[in-house]
């Protein structure tokens, strides 16, 4: 199979996260529910964040809440080099922009790596200008699989 001729997958219905507020609030929920949970980080999180903070994070928020299986996906906006240096530090869930020229390289290296790289975002939602980002996140995930 050409790996050209697959088209680019999208992220699972997520839940945005830009800290450990918003991830704990998504564990939370998703323990309420007993169901995995996707998390995607803030858009190009890997560039301004890096890919080592949102690692440390996904690992201190999965501690937790370890019952919880997390697929957490980190934006790397366009640019091919922090899904590498993603890669590099752990990552295996990366999201580049499927415009990128070098992105069917990427994807072959990341699945090399064991890793996934989507081209789209799916479904989002971001909890964190709720009163109650539990309850938030727990009334979407219910009705997002």
């Amino acid at each position: 199979m050409i790996l050209s001729s697959l088209p680019p997958p999208t992220v699972p219905p997520a839940v945005l996260v830009h800290g450990i507020d918003g991830l704990r609030a998504a564990l939370a929920a998703a323990a309420d529910l007993g169901r995995p949970l996707t998390v995607l980080s803030f858009p190009g999180a890997a560039g301004s964040a890096g890919a080592s903070w949102f690692h440390a994070l996904v690992c201190m928020g999965s501690a937790d809440y370890p019952d919880v299986p997390v697929t957490a996906v980190l934006d790397c906006g366009g640019q091919p080099g922090h899904a590498l240096a993603a890669l590099r530090v752990g990552v295996r869930h990366l999201l580049l922009a499927d415009s990128v020229p070098a992105w069917t390289r990427v994807r072959a290296i990341a699945e090399t790596a064991g890793g996934t790289l989507y081209g789209f975002a799916g479904p989002v939602f971001d909890p964190r200008f709720f009163r109650d980002p539990v309850r938030g996140c727990r009334e979407w995930l219910a009705v997002n699989p």
